[in-house]
């Protein structure tokens, strides 16, 4: 049985040490392949952000991420996305990816406060501003809405070290990495967002920011339309969200090339 474990924390609050542990405490013990994605090692690719951090890389590095994890799971037994994932839209794009790859998923959940997250980040020499950790915590979307949003385990105590987390989160998930998950088991579509609304909230979003560009909206209806015929082109075939991502994404940049 495949497996999806995704992480969902404030940056710097520990989920990178336990992820590793956790991998490796999975491998050994289980005997089960186990291969760790999430954003930063994306990041470690652009050099430029070892300087400072652009905000405008991060649609393409979330793209990735989400490519990757995909097809990590054709070859590993388990799949742990260490990431922030704090909007629920985020979550649900993997979730449709366990789906697909008609996979296990599971949440865990680093609670920890504000004020202990930025101190950790300062520690860190601040890879991340302060100031975004703060709008980051401000945006964070609650768990719960939909069964499988909910998390399996939830880290909440910082003075665990990242091996004592990973052994908590081992002891809930060794018995249900061979046993087919509830939330996947239900295809009665109760608990998932009907598909075609979520995609079009979804590209509404992407089109949103691009036309936050002064020099994108005199093209505002070209765009507008090509986000339609990609939609109408992924839900007539079935596609799935890492796939509607590159199309939109390449249909824009086409036109803009052109």
């Amino acid at each position: 049985m495949k497996n999806l474990l995704v992480f969902s924390g404030l940056p710097s609050s520990g989920k990178t040490s336990v992820a590793f542990s956790l991998a490796k405490k999975i491998e050994l013990e289980l005997n089960k392949k186990v291969m760790v994605i999430g954003s930063d090692q994306i990041r470690a690719m652009i050099p430029i952000l070892d300087v400072k951090f652009v905000p405008e890389r991060e649609e393409m590095i979330r793209k990735f991420t989400l490519m990757l994890v995909e097809k990590a799971l054709d070859y590993n037994d388990v799949v742990i996305n260490d990431d922030m994932n704090y909007y629920k839209s985020m979550r649900h794009d993997f979730y449709k990816i366990a789906r697909v790859k008609e996979c296990n998923f599971f949440i865990v959940y680093f609670k920890l406060d504000l004020d202990i997250v930025l101190e950790w980040n300062k520690k860190r020499g601040l890879p991340i501003p302060q100031d975004l950790i703060k709008k980051i915590a401000k945006k964070f979307d609650k768990f719960g809405t939909y069964s499988w949003d909910s998390p399996i385990f939830t880290v909440d105590n910082y003075n665990n070290t990242p091996d004592k987390n990973a052994d908590l989160i081992l002891e809930q998930l060794r018995d249900k990495l061979d046993t087919p998950h509830d939330c996947l088991t239900d295809i009665s579509g109760k608990n998932l967002p009907k598909l075609s609304d979520f995609y079009d909230k979804y590209t509404r979003k992407i089109v949103s920011e691009l036309l936050k560009n002064p020099e994108n909206r005199r093209f505002k209806k070209e765009i507008l339309k090509i986000r339609k015929e990609v939609l109408a082109h992924v839900l007539k075939n079935n596609l799935n969200l890492p796939i509607l991502i590159v199309l939109l994404d390449a249909r824009l940049h086409r036109f803009f090339e052109d």
